[in-house]
């Protein structure tokens, strides 16, 4: 998710306000993130500062918000847009995280109130000149409907004369999707696969002593580490009911595992065309 020279992150985490759907996986239980705990969101948000950081190329350039209100969340972004100004604008970026819940409109649900991927892009690019270039936007989401926020963002994004453009995205779920937490990983499924790719997070020794002494716990908490080299990892930890998304370069867009697309260039960008593109994704394998 870093191909501007200078990238500011906002790294946000809130616990949701809605009663979890839980089901029992093979792997464990898994809660929908719509009653999000606030352990395992702030869990998320710290493993993903800890990757961030490495690439970070600016001073003061992160802000991590816990529970914040829409004011604090358009508060930070003034502050980012401010850092940024010393830097060309056309080499910058803001880097979004947000683990919770989202609603069925796809905006991301606060403390008080939700917002809106229009009114994130319109406090962006608020105070940009238009003739030098355009600020990218790269958003990471581990929250309901995630997929939702996306569709919105792309079609303002297209659709409209801003200096702001996308450049990637990692989507823990489709439009129409709940996303789910893994309570013995105390995280959200795409956060966790994420940040822990491959079979380093096991430990062999304790997965073996594990199983001699039938710890299922820890048993089911390997093989959910495990599986995080799979194609499709988010889907087979929630058993299909969560689709991963993945877009490069602000056009390319695939679901992990099934199929992939293109933004067409002859056609205007809407809701109907998103969501027709995204259901054929699905389908292919």
């Amino acid at each position: 998710m870093y191909d501007r020279k200078y990238s500011a992150n906002l790294i946000i985490s809130c616990s949701g306000n809605q009663t979890s759907e839980i089901f029992n996986t093979p792997y464990g239980e898994a809660r929908s993130r719509n009653g999000a705990k606030l352990k395992y969101v702030q869990n998320d948000s710290n493993a993903i500062q800890k990757v961030w950081n490495k690439h970070s190329r600016i001073k003061n350039g992160t802000i991590i918000l816990s529970e914040p209100t829409k004011q604090e969340v358009l508060n930070s972004i003034n502050y980012l847009n401010e850092v940024l100004s010393e830097y060309p604008q056309n080499q910058t970026g803001i880097d979004l995280f947000f683990a919770g819940h989202g609603d069925t409109n796809g905006d991301l649900v606060l403390t008080d109130e939700s917002i809106s991927a229009k009114e994130i892009l319109d406090c962006m690019s608020e105070p940009l000149v238009s003739d030098i270039g355009d600020r990218g936007i790269s958003v990471f989401l581990d929250c309901c409907h995630s997929g939702g926020f996306l569709i919105n963002l792309v079609i303002e994004v297209e659709n409209k004369e801003m200096n702001i453009r996308l450049y990637d995205a990692k989507i823990s779920s489709l439009y129409n999707e709940r996303s789910y937490e893994l309570s013995f990983l105390e995280s959200g499924v795409l956060t966790f696969t994420y940040c822990n790719y491959g079979n380093e997070y096991v430990k062999p020794g304790e997965l073996s002593k594990a199983i001699e002494e039938q710890d299922q716990k820890t048993i089911a908490r390997c093989i959910q580490g495990l599986v995080a080299t799979m194609a499709s990892p988010v889907s087979y930890l929630t058993c299909g009911k969560q689709h991963a998304i993945d877009v490069s370069k602000g056009r390319y867009f695939s679901i992990h595992g099934f199929g992939e697309f293109e933004l067409p260039n002859d056609k205007k960008i809407t809701r109907e065309l998103l969501v027709e593109l995204f259901e054929k994704a699905k389908r292919k394998y």
